[in-house]
């Protein structure tokens, strides 16, 4: 992402937003399974702001990685970064507080804040927007 602000996330049977990921300029953002299985996606993706995109296809990454070792290096690289944040992401789902998953938001995104609606940090996180202030309460008043 050359600028702007893209979200990704997916619609539960109840017809609730799940936001997975935020991806701000210099971020990337993909949906794996789609792209390396060529299967209908079961995510959205949505530009936030006016944004400006570098689109790369599958095709493009098989050649490049055959071309180049040190692309193939690099995309296993971000790959394997991919795979770590989502980890420490479902722990944080299921391993801390709604304040401690506020305070890494804060760190990994720090001018989201300004850029989204408090319910899409809300969501991205887990809690209601009626949590969210009360953590953002405690979080100010530290």
């Amino acid at each position: 992402m050359e600028q702007g602000l893209l979200r990704f996330y997916t619609i539960d049977d109840q017809g609730k937003e799940h936001i997975l990921q935020f991806a701000p300029e210099n971020w990337w953002i993909s949906d794996r399974n789609n792209f390396n299985q060529n299967q209908p996606s079961e995510f959205f993706l949505d530009a936030q702001e006016d944004s400006w995109l570098v689109q790369l296809n599958q095709s493009f990454f098989l050649k490049a990685s055959e071309m180049s070792k040190e692309f193939r290096a690099f995309h296993d690289q971000l790959l394997e970064r991919r795979i770590f944040q989502l980890y420490r992401r479902v722990y944080a789902l299921i391993g801390t507080s709604a304040r401690q998953r506020y305070e890494e938001f804060i760190k990994a995104y720090p001018d989201l804040t300004q850029r989204v609606p408090q319910w899409m940090i809300a969501s991205y996180l887990g809690i209601t927007p009626e949590s969210l202030s009360r953590v953002r309460r405690e979080v100010a008043g530290k």
